[in-house]
């Protein structure tokens, strides 16, 4: 698992409302400058900004992109990012519709005619189709005439063909080839700053397989780049940042980036503790380093379980909104989880962190460590075996650590338990199949889609062996040697892809699900080679249940839903853990999606004055009902808001309330029932 943020360094014209929405992202990220300087210096100002030059370019984009994949004559190396370097400075430089005409005229014409084929053209059904919008190659304002047919011959002469610029994985999903890294260009200008966000943009465009599942349209995400990679410094440190922020834009939490000087970005230093987000609050997590570092750090009265506040005088949620938009999750869950590493980065020097620790409000003379100190001053905490026996003889296994030579001799340690609960909080290595030989018969749990590498902007046929493998093909385990107990999984948020893939299967053969939404990502990782040195990754293949049920972005739906609460945390509890094994001991009944307990809704605080937080899980976007009542059952305040597929968080004014015990009521898309939690007004 990989995961990473950026911030916007430009200063844009008004002239359109794209230019102004990114210009407000950078005034946004002002007061993060005081923690993040490294983040958000100030840019110079660009000579480029030009609306009509932004809108030119989107179309050199499309132009040079559609004949990069879809051309016959690209199957050898044509220095076809020359070709777009050329047009990009020709674009750059043009004063007249004509100049312009002519530089898009002469970037087609340069990959050369059509050939003549006889091969008759592929026919598709829809369902074998990405949504890629081709309608641009009929705009006459923005092509030629002469441009529009060269493109059209393009399209009716195209037949499935084997890419220069596009090979088979291990998977047979697509992926860049031949790409050339520019490996000793550090600081990459205008031009090749636009290449790495087109080279980008087109492989997304034919050739990933979640494109519905991105959010918007991908013309739109494309629009509001375009100015972002025109108008940044000329520098590496801008440049990984404008390449972080596009890579978030999928919204998958695969999509990271690396290079050689990745956390160098982001400043030479970090705080020496964990995050997590519970209850809407930011809470230290663990404290796993010497006490010379924790001093050093100015951080010696920290405690786990303290709340975060402030950071060098910043709201730790205006932290957190900041950088929202810049970090490449698939949902809430992941995002805030992202959220509570990259809060930590920042220059080396003091930055004051206040915290909340039971009413007192403690501000500790905090300050940054280097990364080497970081890792000189870690504590390993010892852990316990990999399985183990608890209580009530109920059995208990970390997936994340279980290796394939051990699952014999686990099965049968634990084969007279009552039941075992599979720790999935993590990432497993990869003993799927033969683990799940030992549990139950052979169970199809999950379903692949990927793109065509032969025909962009496709899906591959469908077949058999897009259905998962059973489990006995793996092993020969006779049914009279699987496990007999109740089985039960946990998650969360750090559960993602193969992790997530591992629930599938537990979940086929009748495994209850205890936790939160998972990551919301899943397939195999690939690779974009960028100029500079820079690599970005992406999801390449798609995974559905057999129904065609969706995981990206929604995750794995827990059977009983729970979180962890602050009270819980702070007491050193598992809640979710304690969950679980409330299910093998029948001390609860294990409740379907749609009948969460009162803790589906968390309200911090609770009891409150003027302001309250309430935050819960929606598993579709859409509309939510939120309505308070009082004691009574008189309704005494109504909203309806916007929600994601996620956790989410609404910030209710409970000024006019009188003081007294309340109810609030959420209705959430595709839910039969209500969650309900109470609360109390008190002042």
């Amino acid at each position: 698992m990989k995961i990473s943020f950026v911030q916007s360094h430009f200063l844009l014209s008004l002239r359109n409302r794209m230019a102004q929405n990114l210009l407000l992202c950078l005034m946004c990220g002002y007061m993060l400058a005081v923690t993040h300087p490294a983040l958000f210096a100030q840019p110079s100002v660009q000579t480029a900004s030009d609306s009509t030059y932004f809108r030119r370019l989107e179309y050199v984009c499309k132009v040079w992109g559609y004949v990069k994949y879809f051309h016959p004559n690209m199957v050898r190396e044509n220095a076809w990012d020359d070709v777009l370097i050329e047009a990009i400075t020709s674009v750059k430089a043009s004063t007249t519709q004509s100049a312009y005409n002519g530089a898009i005229e002469k970037l087609v014409n340069s990959a050369g005619a059509v050939r003549f084929t006889l091969l008759p053209a592929p026919n598709l059904v829809p369902e074998r189709l990405l949504p890629v919008d081709y309608s641009w190659m009929t705009n006459a304002t923005m092509l030629s005439q002469s441009a529009r047919n060269s493109l059209q011959a393009i399209r009716q002469g195209f037949r499935p063909f084997q890419s220069y610029f596009v090979n088979t994985s291990r998977v047979s999903t697509p992926q860049a080839v031949n790409e050339r890294t520019y490996s000793t260009m550090t600081t990459p200008n205008e031009q090749y700053r636009l290449l790495a966000l087109f080279r980008y943009w087109n492989l997304i465009n034919y050739f990933y397989p979640y494109k519905d599942d991105i959010g918007r349209p991908w013309d739109e995400a494309l629009r509001e780049m375009i100015p972002l990679f025109v108008n940044i410094p000329d520098n590496t440190r801008d440049y990984v940042f404008a390449l972080h922020r596009m890579s978030a834009q999928i919204n998958d939490s695969h999509g990271s980036l690396s290079n050689p000087l990745h956390l160098q970005s982001w400043g030479d230093g970090t705080f020496p503790m964990a995050l997590r987000h519970i209850e809407g609050r930011t809470v230290v997590s663990a404290i796993n380093f010497t006490p010379a570092l924790m001093n050093m750090a100015g951080l010696a009265n920290l405690r786990v379980g303290d709340i975060i506040t402030t950071m060098n005088s910043i709201p730790i949620d205006t932290l957190r909104k900041q950088l929202t938009p810049l970090i490449p999750a698939s949902n809430i869950s992941s995002l805030n989880r992202d959220l509570n590493t990259f809060l930590l980065f920042g220059n080396i020097g003091d930055a004051p962190i206040t915290i909340q620790r039971d009413t007192q409000s403690i501000t500790l003379p905090a300050r940054r460590v280097s990364f080497s100190a970081l890792n000189a001053g870690r504590i390993t905490p010892s852990l316990p075996t990999v399985w183990r026996i608890l209580d009530n003889n109920i059995g208990y296994v970390n997936m994340g650590r279980l290796q394939s030579a051990e699952i014999p001799t686990m099965i049968r340690d634990l084969e007279n338990t009552r039941g075992i609960i599979f720790d999935v909080r993590n990432y497993p290595n990869f003993i799927l199949y033969e683990l799940c030989s030992y549990l139950g018969p052979s169970t199809p749990f999950v379903k692949f889609t990927r793109p065509d590498p032969f025909h962009p902007g496709t899906f591959a046929a469908p077949s058999q062996a897009f259905v998962s493998p059973p489990f006995s093909s793996v092993s020969n385990v006779g049914s009279s040697k699987r496990y007999k107990g109740i089985m039960v999984a946990l998650m969360n948020e750090t559960t993602q892809s193969r992790a997530e893939f591992t629930l599938m299967a537990f979940k086929a053969m009748g495994m209850r699900l205890v936790g939160s939404q998972t990551a919301g990502t899943d397939g195999d990782v690939l690779t974009v080679p960028m100029p500079g040195n820079v690599v970005i990754n992406y999801t390449s293949l798609g995974v559905f249940y057999p129904d065609g049920t969706k995981t990206q972005r929604i995750g794995i739906v827990p059977d009983i839903r729970v979180l962890p609460t602050l009270a819980g945390y702070l007491a050193g509890r598992d809640e979710v853990l304690e969950r679980g094994i409330q299910v093998i001991t029948g001390t609860t009944s294990v409740a379907s999606q749609t009948n969460f307990p009162e803790q589906a809704v968390q309200i911090a605080p609770n009891p409150c004055s003027d302001e309250a937080r309430i935050s819960f899980t929606s598993y579709q976007f859409g509309k939510a009902s939120v309505k308070i009542t009082n004691v009574l059952g008189v309704m005494v305040m109504s909203k309806e808001i916007n929600v994601q597929s996620g956790e989410n968080t609404l910030t209710l004014s409970t000024s006019e309330l009188p003081n007294g015990a309340y109810i609030c009521r959420v209705h959430v898309p595709n839910m039969a029932s209500n969650l309900i939690r109470s609360f109390v007004v008190a002042r």
